[in-house]
């Protein structure tokens, strides 16, 4: 099956970070199919939606956590990057932080 080849390409670029970009540039689609076919994969349980936050410290920008849900995101977060780098702000409120959807291929689709 065609899906099979493309999901083990995936597999093989990053099975754990899964982007709706990637995905678009892949199929050579627009973003909104490539989300599209993302939300049809979680559906399908093929893949796992997942939220990352994103550090706002203009020198990090690094993702601080990743979360199943909007529910489990803490309100407070650290980032302990821009701590052990003394830096000035590391804890931060999450309703301030950016977020990014991205997608997680599901090993344990066989086993539910």
């Amino acid at each position: 099956m065609l899906l099979q080849k493309y999901l083990q390409t995936i597999e093989k670029i990053n099975p754990n970070k899964i982007y709706v970009e990637n995905v678009r540039g892949f199929f050579k689609v627009p973003t909104f199919v490539a989300k599209l076919m993302c939300e049809m994969a979680v559906v399908d349980k093929v893949f796992i939606k997942k939220i990352a936050l994103i550090c706002s410290n203009e020198d990090c920008n690094r993702v601080i956590a990743s979360y199943n849900s909007a529910n489990e995101i803490p309100e407070i977060i650290t980032c302990s990057i821009c701590e052990l780098e003394d830096k000035e702000n590391y804890i931060y409120e999450t309703r301030n932080l950016d977020k990014i959807e991205f997608y997680q291929l599901n090993t344990l689709k066989n086993e539910q």
